[in-house]
């Protein structure tokens, strides 16, 4: 073990290292490649702040507006038919617009339910096997100057009601 640990400390400068001399040694024009690459990091950079701004004013106006609270007691009905827990209800609904709405609410639900608890567990399970969908969709359609999704938007959240179902069955078979 402390061999791994030792070695693990080595690896990133190792990798770096060789990258460093594979550029030295390329003969390419290091400082304009580097210039001409940061160019474009800040023009993709400028083309996606109002999407971005955008993504956040709704999930803010979600949040204010009391529309979070609406659309728990809406779909409470249908996810417990699946044996979703009540709990989880805001983090299910938030996910697919905000990853860091869903960590400020699985915090307050980790404080009220337990950290160790199942609902938790659940919960990280599909925080981590879920994706922020408008917010991925509309970032990488911006960036592609992508106008029609075609069937993304509707597969994601087919993919995203699937995996609220089989992280909650996991979840209720392994905790």
């Amino acid at each position: 073990m402390i061999l791994l640990s030792n070695l693990t400390k080595y690896v990133m400068p190792v990798i770096l290292l060789a990258f460093a001399l594979l550029l030295l040694f390329s003969k390419k024009p290091l400082f304009e490649s580097f210039v001409s690459g940061a160019r474009e990091g800040m023009e993709c950079c400028i083309n996606l702040l109002p999407t971005l701004l955008l993504v956040m004013c709704g999930v803010s106006a979600l949040f204010s507006s009391g529309a979070v609270d609406v659309l728990c007691s809406v779909f409470r009905p249908l996810l417990s038919l699946f044996g979703v827990p009540e709990e989880m209800l805001p983090s299910i609904i938030l996910r697919p617009f905000s990853g860091s709405g869903v960590t400020a609410v699985a915090d307050r639900m980790f404080r009220e339910c337990g950290a160790d608890s199942d609902v938790s567990k659940i919960a990280c399970l599909l925080m981590g096997s879920t994706d922020t969908i408008i917010y991925t969709l509309s970032l990488y359609f911006s960036a592609a100057k992508i106008k029609r999704t075609r069937y993304a938007v509707f597969s994601s959240f087919v993919v995203f009601l699937f995996s609220i179902v089989v992280c909650t069955w996991v979840g209720n078979l392994f905790f």
